[in-house]
Formats: C-alpha cells, sequence, structure tokens
C-alpha cells in the first residue's frame, strides 16, 4: 500500500499558502503606501520652504533680481531634517541665479504661479527631490518673471520608508508564523476524531467485526458507514463459510458412519485373516476421516464464532466437562479406556466467559486427544483454582511427548503428530481467544503426557 501525501500537511499548505500571499501583497502594498506617505510629508515642507524663498525675492534698483534668505524656515528646517537642502533663485530674463549653481530642471513647467511640481534628479552625484515654482518679482518699470528651484536629499525620507516598511514585514511575519502554528495544532485537533477512531479500530482483535460504534464528526460518517458496511459483507461471508462448512462436515458424517457400520458388520462375517485386516485398516482410516472432518469444523466455527464476541456468555467449566465425560463414558469403556473427573469442593464451579460451543468444542478435541494415545488406559481430567484463571488439566496413560518438541505440539501438522496434526493447534488457537494459554506439562498422577489449560476466572456476574 502506498502512503499519500499528509491530510495535516495539506490542509496547512492550502490554509497558509493563500495567508502567505496575501501578506505579500500588503508588504507590497505598505511600501507603496509608506513611499507615499513619506513623499507627500516631505513634499509639503519642501513647499514651504520654495514658498518661502519666493516671498523673500525682491527687483533692486538696477532691475536686478535679488533674495532674502529666510533664517527662520530654514532653521526650523534644520531642526527637522538631517538632509542637505540646496536652493537656487533664477532670473528667467538673464538665466542669472542665486544660490547653488546646476540643479537640475524638470520638463514640466508649473502651471501656476507660486504652486510647485515635483520631480526627481541626481545633483553632486546624490538623488535629490526637487520642488519647482515660477514667480513674478515687481520692480520698477516692470515685472520680473523668476524660477525658485529647491531641492533635499532624500535619504532621510528613503530610511523612513524602508524602517515603516521593516516594521510591516515584521509584524506580518509574527502574524503567518502565529496563523501557521494556529493552523498547525487546529488542524493537529481538528482530525483527532480520525486518529481516535484508528485506534479504535487498531484495538479491536482480527476477529472483532462488530459494527463500528464510535461517536465521529459528520465529515467522517461515510467513511466509518462504509467500513460498517465492509465489515458486514466480511461477516456474512464468514457466517456463509460457516454454514457452508457445517452443512459439508453433517452431510459427510452421515455416508462415513454408514462405512464404519458396514465394516463393522463384515468384519463380524469375514473369517479371512488377510480381509479382515483390510476391512479394520478401511475402518479404522473412516474414523481417521470422520476426526479429521470434525476437526475441521470445529477449526471453522472457532475463526467464524469468535468474531462475535457478543456470544460470550458466564460458563461453569465444571459442569461442561462433566456432561462431556459423562457422554463420552459409555464410548470410552467399550474401548477399554477409563475417565475419571477430579474436581475439589469448592472449587468445582469455575465460571469463565466464553463461547460455550468452542469451549465445548476445545475440551471435546483434548478429551479425544487423550484417548487416542491412552487407549487402552486411564484419562484423568482435573480441575483447580491457580492465580486468578481456571486451569483444567488432561492427562493420559500414553507415551506421552517429548518435552523438547513441547512446542511445535501446538503448531499446525507438527512433523511427530500420528494424525493430522490440527487438533491441539485449534485447541491453543480457542485458548488463546478468551484470554488464555495451553501448554505441555509434566503428568503427576499418569506417565503419560499431560495438558494444561489455563482460562481467566471471572463472576457470574460480570455479564450483567
Amino acid at each position: 500500500m502506498t502512503v499519500g501525501r499528509s491530510i495535516r500537511r495539506q490542509l496547512t499548505i492550502w490554509l497558509i499558502g493563500p495567508l502567505l500571499l496575501v501578506s505579500g501583497t500588503l508588504l507590497v502594498t505598505t511600501f507603496f503606501e509608506a513611499q507615499e506617505r513619506a513623499t507627500s510629508v516631505y513634499d509639503r515642507m519642501l513647499a514651504a520652504v520654495a514658498l518661502s524663498f519666493a516671498q523673500h525675492v525682491y527687483v533692486d534698483g538696477n532691475g536686478e533680481i535679488g533674495v532674502k534668505l529666510p533664517f527662520s524656515i530654514l532653521a526650523y528646517w534644520d531642526s527637522l531634517s538631517d538632509e542637505h537642502l540646496y536652493y537656487a533663485v533664477v532670473d528667467v530674463r538673464t538665466s542669472s541665479s542665486i544660490g547653488y549653481p546646476g540643479l537640475p530642471v524638470g520638463l514640466k513647467e508649473p502651471d501656476e504661479l507660486g504652486v510647485p511640481v515635483y520631480y526627481q534628479g541626481f545633483y553632486r552625484d546624490t538623488p535629490v527631490r526637487v520642488a519647482y515654482m515660477k514667480g513674478i518679482a515687481g520692480g520698477v518699470g516692470e515685472a520680473v518673471p523668476y524660477n525658485v528651484i529647491v531641492a533635499e536629499t532624500m535619504g532621510q525620507r528613503t530610511a523612513e520608508t524602508h524602517s515603516m516598511l521593516l516594521h510591516s514585514a515584521i509584524r506580518l511575519t509574527l502574524l503567518v508564523v502565529v496563523a501557521s502554528a494556529v493552523v498547525w495544532f487546529g488542524v493537529y485537533r481538528g482530525l483527532r476524531p480520525l486518529r481516535n477512531l484508528e485506534r479504535s479500530v487498531r484495538r479491536r482483535s482480527p476477529e472483532d467485526l462488530r459494527p463500528i460504534s464510535y461517536e465521529t464528526p459528520p465529515e467522517t460518517k461515510a467513511l466509518v458507514d462504509a467500513l460498517n458496511g465492509f465489515i458486514a459483507r466480511l461477516r456474512h461471508s464468514l457466517e456463509a463459510l460457516e454454514d457452508f462448512a457445517g452443512n459439508v462436515g453433517h452431510q459427510l458424517r452421515t455416508p462415513l458412519g454408514v462405512i464404519r457400520a458396514n465394516m463393522s458388520l463384515a468384519m463380524r462375517y469375514e473369517t479371512d485373516p488377510v480381509k479382515r485386516e483390510l476391512l479394520n485398516d478401511a475402518a479404522t482410516s473412516a474414523y481417521d476421516l470422520s476426526h479429521l472432518i470434525d476437526q475441521l469444523l470445529l477449526m471453522s466455527r472457532a475463526r467464524a464464532r469468535r468474531a462475535d464476541q457478543a456470544k460470550f456468555e458466564i460458563i461453569d467449566l465444571g459442569e461442561v466437562l462433566a456432561d462431556i465425560m459423562r457422554e463420552d463414558a459409555p464410548v470410552s469403556a467399550r474401548a477399554g479406556l477409563e475417565l475419571e473427573l477430579e474436581q475439589n469442593e469448592p472449587e468445582s464451579s469455575l465460571f469463565v466467559a466464553a463461547d460455550t460451543v468452542l469451549i465445548e468444542g476445545l475440551f471435546q478435541n483434548l478429551l479425544d486427544n487423550a484417548k487416542r494415545y491412552a487407549a487402552p488406559g486411564n484419562v484423568v481430567v482435573s480441575t483447580h483454582r491457580e492465580s486468578g484463571n481456571a486451569v483444567v488439566i488432561f492427562q493420559d496413560d500414553g507415551p506421552g511427548i517429548d518435552p523438547g518438541v513441547a512446542d511445535a505440539a501446538f503448531s499446525r501438522h507438527p512433523q511427530f503428530a500420528v494424525g493430522h496434526g490440527l487438533g491441539l493447534a485449534i485447541c491453543a488457537d480457542i485458548a488463546r481467544h478468551f484470554g488464555g494459554s495451553i501448554a505441555l506439562v509434566k503428568s503427576h498422577k499418569l506417565k503419560g503426557a499431560a495438558i494444561k489449560v489455563c482460562l481467566p476466572l471471572c463472576h457470574q456476574g460480570d455479564n450483567d
């Protein structure tokens, strides 16, 4: 299964991406607004200086223009700005000037007298902002036109523009960082129902096919419904498989029973030793096949029923064992087997939460296994309590199992198995499903094998 891109990361990118774009746009607009604001403020100051110069222009007795420097306005300028100020008053008639020569002149002429135009240029290789104003000075006999040019270096207004831009950039950066953190953790919190759903599903055993009843937001309802639909279809498939296996098993049991009965009947009337041996082998094979079918049915039933924990109920193991051994006693007696159930009061009542069908299958399988190796001989089944567990031990008079292969005894198809090697493996699977264990232990009463089953005890009220 390939892993796609993180939903959290994609949501964060989609939320933060537009925020970054808007922040960048705001930063650009802030730059132009700061530049326009600084230009407007300093241009008004520059216009005031140019107007002050124009008000101090006069025409002397020789018809030449002169200017009285406005020291008050220049002193005020110095108190407000650290920039260099250059000025010139130009006589339009003679192009002679008073002040700094060579100040840049713009291409656009002022439209009205006393109203400056602004432009940028270079003076002494330094960028300057220029206010250019026209005026007329009254003289003897004629009016003398003149131009006032006032230029200011641009360092301070540029510095203020950059300062405003820097502060805006810092604020926007903090906004983006805080918003990113809020979005990241907000998305993480918003996706918590999905993580809770994932943990809820992950905690389930592979056999737990109950519908998901976890409360989820509306956005995940479709996903939960789809999962529940899939679980329901899988559940129906398992139930159909169980029904199929059960039907097949029941259909096979009848002809096998007939075959075994006919074999036994034929052996009574057959005197030829060779034919009797062949008939006996055929009857044994029919019995083995019948036993294998029982094991396969139990395995199929275990896989299907353990998926439904709703079938769990409080079971008294003592009663289950007593019923199984009581029903099996006549058959075992005919085979030369003696069954014994050891239950000591008050420990005879051992209550566990389990599925009755699987528990009966577990004990019947262990009893059949003990009988197979013990015949003729004894089989002892004992029960007791141990560390909060109900313990059932099956002991037989058979050859026993080598302790060196004890672990392999509960795996499927062990090499040393006489039969098909499924019985103990199925028993181990059922015991583990109910939270218990199964192990090979030393027999203290008989000479053969001893198999110990441990299941957690519970009280009768636990299922209420």
